[in-house]
């Protein structure tokens, strides 16, 4: 719940900050991936797209945002607006029979307690700021983290004749 929780809430501030505020992408993403099996593990994705020369400018901003979180809790509003949403969801997915399967299921399989699955209006109402902070000191480390950055064909082309020309000098 709280990966979940913090890359939500993660995904509003960076794309009101990335895409409202800088101009720097149409679309930015934050994604997480749990698994239970064949061990519990988690990776969290920050993914969007930009013009190649504005890749540092952008991904120190993300950085900056992140470590941000982590220093201090973010604006009440990311909490308030994610755990609305949480709610929203819940009340639509309790119509819903493939749902209450998953649920089963995923009680089943981790073992947890069908009962605490339905508390979850509960759960929603525990975040906060400082959970979301407190999220970020835990999941969001510098020693795991990799950065991946795909540059255009063309550019990466042009790099590659570059660095031939200048070794053949």
């Amino acid at each position: 719940y709280r990966i979940q929780s913090l890359a939500s809430a993660l995904e509003m501030q960076l794309t009101k900050t990335i895409r409202e505020e800088f101009g720097g992408t149409y679309s930015i993403g934050v994604f997480p991936h749990l698994s239970l099996d064949p061990h519990a593990d988690y990776r969290i994705i920050v993914q969007y797209s930009c013009d190649p020369e504005r890749v540092d400018e952008l991904t120190g901003r993300v950085k900056e945002i992140v470590t941000s979180w982590q220093a201090a809790p973010p604006e009440d509003r990311y909490a308030a607006d994610i755990a609305a949403t949480q709610n929203r969801s819940l009340s639509e997915n309790l119509e819903r029979n493939d749902w209450w399967l998953g649920q089963m299921s995923f009680a089943i399989v981790t073992g947890t307690d069908p009962e605490v699955l339905m508390n979850r209006r509960e759960l929603y109402a525990s975040l906060t700021p400082e959970l979301l902070s407190e999220s970020a000191r835990t999941y969001l480390l510098d020693t795991q983290y990799a950065e991946v950055v795909l540059y255009p064909d063309s550019l990466a082309d042009a790099d590659f004749d570059n660095s031939e020309e200048e070794s053949s000098e």
